[in-house]
């Protein structure tokens, strides 16, 4: 039996390094209270609330006026600049145009498994920090814990709704052509 365990275990796929960009998935777009978006349009959904782009740099997270979260598509792919902060304010991750840049916190894990999702733990909370899935060329879906460099309170945007840090709590929301932050604090 032990023979037999490791055998599978060896045959498993492992993870596969983030590539820089992310490649679009063939998984289902989910479906929408929203109603029809344009087709060249890209859906972001945001927890259970969602908007669309017709832009190809899309500005999807912010904080204070400054960009947290952001997406340029080039061609097919899609490549990200994130920027995550502890509670104290201290940056804890920085990706530029697809790129890992500086130190990422020791008690962050980075996973992505496949080209078209990276998700980012901390492993002290055992808890998902930032989890981004390009699940095809009109959709792209976006979890997350995001704190800003002034404040203590984060957005979370979790599967059944986002929180804001003044209290404010959406659930099911939509949003019209997303000019600008897709949501910002």
């Amino acid at each position: 039996v032990l023979v037999f365990f490791v055998f599978w275990f060896a045959l498993l796929p492992s993870p596969e390094k983030f590539l820089g960009y992310l490649v679009p998935a063939n998984e289902p777009t989910p479906i929408s209270n929203c109603g029809e978006m344009p087709p060249s349009s890209v859906k972001v959904l945001l927890g259970d609330s969602e908007g669309y782009t017709n832009n190809n740099t899309m500005n999807l997270i912010s904080a204070f006026d400054e960009p947290l979260l952001t997406a340029k598509k080039v061609g097919n792919r899609l490549q990200i600049s994130l920027e995550l902060f502890n509670r104290e304010g201290a940056s804890i991750a920085k990706v530029k145009d697809g790129v890992f840049v500086g130190q990422v916190s020791e008690n962050l894990e980075i996973m992505s498994r496949d080209p078209h999702g990276i998700d980012i733990f901390d492993k002290t909370n055992n808890s998902l920090v930032f989890h981004i899935r390009y699940l095809n060329p009109q959709a792209i879906e976006i979890l997350g814990e995001f704190y800003a460099k002034k404040g203590k309170i984060p957005l979370l945007i979790k599967e059944n709704g986002v929180a804001l840090p003044n209290g404010m709590y959406y659930h099911q929301m939509c949003f019209e052509n997303l000019r600008g932050y897709a949501m910002g604090f």
